[in-house]
């Protein structure tokens, strides 16, 4: 567990917006505002004619290869000009067509993208910095911003490039070393995998490829490389990488293999993390934090258990989600942000077995477990000895119809897949019949009520259940049926 200390900024005279502080609990681009620089004021500024945006009235936006439109799709018509405006002189730069002009404030250079007005967009500064957070959320592909990325005046906003990323040979070996970490992911993909098999792949890969990086004992580094997938993905063995750097890496690589996957921070705890879409339910992810721990406590889990977890560091606690109450002036609110599970998503491991995997173990204790129907693209074809012997809190159980047996005890020797369950009720089979050979001592399994599964509304008598347009469990009322 990190230390939740911020690192505090003392810049007399500057306005700085979203630049990298980072605190030693994390790494996100967090909204800082410090008075003074590029006050237009004091300091007016004309765009010249090479650092002005051009505007290209035959250009199209269209997403990129591991970059999403999840923020830009919920932003206002204005502010989507204001981003499609930036992700143009983003493609211009990468592609090796623009040239970024620099400017000088308090004695620091820096290298600009170009000078964006508010007022040409219509837009307040609050409205054309959300913009901007949703462009650099939404285009983890863009790396090249650094740990100052953006300087913001009253009425004009300046996205600024990091200088290691200023040679183009450069970035094209860098584009190379990243392309070799996608084909490592891909050979890793099979044929048929689902959303969560490549999910875990993906949150493994990249938890076993990268370190924290820190400058000194508790405080984090702040080099480019650190905040974006530079850190993650380059081959490189002396680079490293905060939280905005493996939250990145796995939003890229979700979208590459398309994994509706998005990045979200948070001001008070100066973090990013992931959230993940996974059988059509959305899950918080944080690889940061469970490559600390060593564990994959933050692995799709709900929402009680994450805000558990980070209250449970912080003097006062946040309230659950908190980003109205603390993210002012982000993206990150929740008017943006998808509605997430409040369970833990059914973390299961399996053995390789004939015709498909077993289930060999249940590795969280929640109220309902869903088995699901394939793994790594081959069918769930049996529950193994003691599987579920720590799951004691279970009530409700999914289980796919590619089950053909459960394992039972034998003289002491082996536990019973469901001995330890007695709490469980109701099981859900996914399928019309189940005709899986179930092994002795497991009358807890046996006794629970068994409901089948039906997409639309049965019109025979029985128990039947189906998912809701949320993914939660619903039972087919009895009483609807046309036959009841």
């Amino acid at each position: 567990m990190f230390d939740r200390k911020k690192l505090s900024r003392a810049l007399t005279g500057v306005l700085l917006s979203v630049a990298l502080l980072f605190g030693a609990s994390g790494c996100d681009q967090v909204l800082e505002t410090l008075d003074g620089l590029l006050q237009e004021s004091e300091t007016p500024r004309t765009p010249s004619e090479e650092t002005a945006p051009k505007v290209d009235e035959e250009y199209e936006y269209n997403t990129l290869d591991g970059n999403s439109d999840y923020y830009y799709s919920l932003l206002t018509e204005k502010q989507k000009g204001f981003y499609e405006a930036l992700h143009q002189e983003m493609e211009l730069f990468f592609g090796g067509e623009k040239t970024l002009e620099t400017l000088d404030v308090q004695g620091a250079t820096y290298h600009i993208l170009g000078d964006f007005s508010y007022n040409k967009y219509s837009l307040t500064a609050t409205q054309a910095l959300e913009a901007f957070e949703a462009f650099y959320r939404d285009c983890p592909a863009f790396y090249v911003f650094g740990h100052v990325y953006n300087l913001y005046g009253e009425t004009h906003l300046y996205p600024v490039v990091a200088e290691e990323y200023l040679d183009q040979a450069y970035r094209t070996q860098l584009d190379e070393s990243i392309e070799t970490s996608v084909r490592e992911v891909a050979a890793l993909i099979g044929e048929n995998y689902t959303d969560y098999d490549k999910f875990e792949i993906i949150y493994n890969y990249v938890i076993g490829c990268v370190d924290y990086e820190w400058i000194a004992d508790g405080v984090p580094g702040t080099s480019a490389h650190a905040g974006s997938l530079v850190g993650v993905l380059d081959k490189n063995s002396a680079t490293n990488a905060v939280c905005a750097g493996y939250s990145s890496a796995i939003s890229y690589l979700c979208n590459l293999f398309g994994v509706e996957c998005i990045t979200v921070g948070n001001d008070t705890l100066n973090h990013a993390w992931n959230y993940a879409k996974i059988d059509g339910v959305w899950y918080y992810a944080d690889a940061t934090n469970d490559d600390g721990s060593g564990g994959k406590n933050l692995f799709l889990c709900g929402e009680t258990t994450y805000w558990e977890f980070q209250n449970s560091s912080i003097v006062t606690p946040l309230p659950v989600p908190s980003y109205d109450a603390e993210n002012s002036g982000s993206i990150c609110t929740a008017s943006y942000l998808p509605e997430t599970s409040k369970t833990d998503y059914s973390y299961l491991t399996f053995t390789k077995t004939t015709g498909g995997y077993e289930v060999s173990r249940a590795e969280r204790n929640l109220e309902e477990i869903r088995i699901p129907d394939t793994y790594r693209g081959l069918p769930v074809v049996s529950i193994g000895n003691g599987a579920f012997s720590s799951a004691t809190n279970v009530r409700s159980l999914v289980i796919p119809s590619t089950i053909n047996s459960i394992a039972g005890g034998w003289l002491f020797l082996y536990a019973s897949a469901f001995g330890n369950c007695s709490d469980l009720t109701s099981v859900f089979i996914k399928g019309d019949a189940f005709t899986a050979s179930v092994g002795n001592g497991n009358s807890n399994f046996d006794k629970a009520k068994k409901y089948y599964y039906s997409e639309t509304q049965p019109t025979a008598q029985g128990d039947y259940w189906h998912y809701d347009e949320a993914g939660r469990i619903a039972i087919w009322a009895a009483e609807e049926a046309e036959n009841a």
